[in-house]
This record gives structure tokens, sequence and C-alpha cells, in this order.
């Protein structure tokens, strides 16, 4: 079980170096490509649909465990996951996310991971992806619903 523990800790510490390494070096974004309605009722739930590429080249990246979290304006959020890239998704996702108390003032996309302490605490840790069209919101309705996949 430890030999497994330290594997998977090996594992997550090398994605992070590469995630880190295309960040610093290449660049990734995120773009939001459904409108942002920030006069939904708290609890609806709305589909979002999004893409990560590159800023340079604008090829398409793909992650596991891709996800997008609404901020309210008091500081509730609500998140959900994309599920894993796939080639076919050309670096493009879609979940469904219940909207945080207040409205929408804030969106972030981002890809989880996790941090282990040398004790084998483990605490989650996020790397928020830079958006290309920060604060892509609208004020006229739209019907969106379904439920969470790569396209």
């Amino acid at each position: 079980m430890r030999v497994a523990t330290i594997s998977q800790s090996i594992l997550f510490f090398a994605a992070i170096l590469s995630a880190s390494a295309v960040s610093a070096k290449d660049g990734v974004r995120a773009t939001l490509h459904t409108p942002l309605l920030t006069h939904i009722a708290a609890d609806t739930e709305i589909r979002l649909e999004w893409s990560l590429e590159d800023e340079h080249s604008g090829a398409p990246f793909s992650a596991c465990k891709v996800f997008i979290r609404l901020i309210g304006p008091n500081g509730d959020s609500a998140e959900a996951f994309a599920g894993c890239g796939h080639e076919s998704s050309m670096g493009r996702y879609q979940a469904t996310v219940s909207v945080p108390k207040g409205g929408i003032s804030n969106v972030e996309i981002g890809i989880a991971g996790t941090v282990t302490d040398r004790e084998g605490n483990r605490e989650r840790s996020d790397w928020i992806v830079p958006m290309s069209n920060e604060g892509a919101t609208r004020s006229s309705p739209t019907a969106l619903q379904n439920g969470g996949h790569c396209l």
C-alpha cells in the first residue's frame, strides 16, 4: 500500500511539474464559450462550455480533473467537473453547475490536484488557468441544461 502511495505521489508531482512547465512555457488559456448570465437565481443548474488551449499556437489542451467554479458576490461558490479530456474532445469541455447564492460574480476554470505532506495528509491544490475572456457575462436569459462531460 505504501508503494502505491509513493507511486501516486511521484505521478502527481510529475503532472504538476508538467502542468507548470506548460503554463510557464506555452501559456495555457481557458476560453468560456457559454455566455454567463448575472441574474440567474441561486441553485439553478446551468451548463457551461469552455476550452483549454495554448495561447501561442492555439493547440487544444486536454486534461483530467478539469473543473469550472462559479463564485458569488459573498464568496459562496459551486463547482463541477467536466471529466477527462480525450483526443476527440479537442480541449473542449462542458459541465453542469449550480449557481451560488447571490448569483455569479466570478468564474474560475482549473485542473484539480492534491498535495501530500510528509505525514501523509492530503490537501487539495488546484491549478487555476488564466481566462482569455474574463468578465464574459450577459444579462439576458438563456436555456442551459444537461450533464457534465467532455464534448
